[in-house]
């Protein structure tokens, strides 16, 4: 229980072995146990300085987020974050999954309904389960629709000038805030749009999802340790690196 002493230990050893994503989780719990919120938050902000690209280090940090922080735009914030640095990773469904809960938990149809077609925009292991869940949402607003007598038409809205303006930043965000009107109400042909833009990112996320699924089931340490590679893992992300590189994504 000498915070000081435990403080020393975990100091030393991660200046040696910054990458060690485990050890600054568990530096961040004892000093929840025994320091303030502040000191926490100090521990985590270090830790995500040394392994920015670190799902599991995101979680725990969203997650101590969630049970510490009152005002829910702090804790929005900090998933944006988060997402902004581990969402092109294949096992980043953990954060995703952490964020949906937290937004179920607030109660925010808005919010879910951003997430839900955020998260088809590229693969992950859970592309087709969050495909599913995205369905049931926009299934659930059609029937709400349905019940204020009115329509949605089935005309295709998907111009070439809609399909380049879903590149666009702010895209999705206008699409979910279309989708209700100012007294509350949802929006028939702006609900449509919302359905056409996730079904588009899901098809292209899954067509990349075939392309690499192999390069991702051929992984077996998905994280940092201290202990090389064998030859095989090597030359697995030697060509994974070589695909990701063709595809001319820098942050991916």
């Amino acid at each position: 229980n000498d915070i000081r002493v435990i403080s020393l230990v975990y100091h030393t050893f991660l200046l040696e072995f910054p990458l060690c994503h485990g050890y600054w989780i568990k530096y961040a719990a004892h000093k929840a146990r025994l320091c303030t919120y502040d000191d926490v938050v100090g521990v985590y902000e270090q830790a995500v300085q040394a392994v920015p690209h670190c799902t599991d280090l995101w979680v725990s940090y969203c997650g101590f987020a969630m049970s510490a922080y009152e005002d829910p735009a702090l804790i929005r914030s900090l998933f944006e974050r988060a997402m902004s640095l581990v969402g092109k990773d294949y096992l980043c469904y953990h954060l995703w999954d952490k964020y949906i809960e937290f937004e179920n938990s607030q109660k925010q149809l808005i919010q879910l309904a951003t997430i839900y077609i955020n998260v088809l925009k590229f693969p992950t292991k859970k592309l087709h389960k969050y495909y599913g869940s995205f369905k049931k949402l926009v299934t659930s607003l059609e029937q709400e629709v349905t019940l204020c007598g009115a329509e949605i038409s089935s005309g295709n809205l998907y111009t070439s000038e809609a399909m380049e303006a879903e590149e666009s930043e702010g895209y999705i965000s206008s699409k979910v805030a279309g989708l209700f009107d100012q007294g509350g109400h949802l929006k028939p042909e702006a609900l449509k749009q919302y359905l056409f833009a996730g079904e588009r990112f899901y098809q292209r996320s899954s067509e990349l999802d075939k392309e690499i699924c192999g390069f991702e089931a051929s992984i077996k340490r998905p994280f940092f340790h201290v202990k090389p590679l064998d030859d095989d893992q090597l030359e697995n992300w030697n060509l994974y690196l070589d695909f990701v590189e063709k595809n001319g994504d820098f942050d991916w």
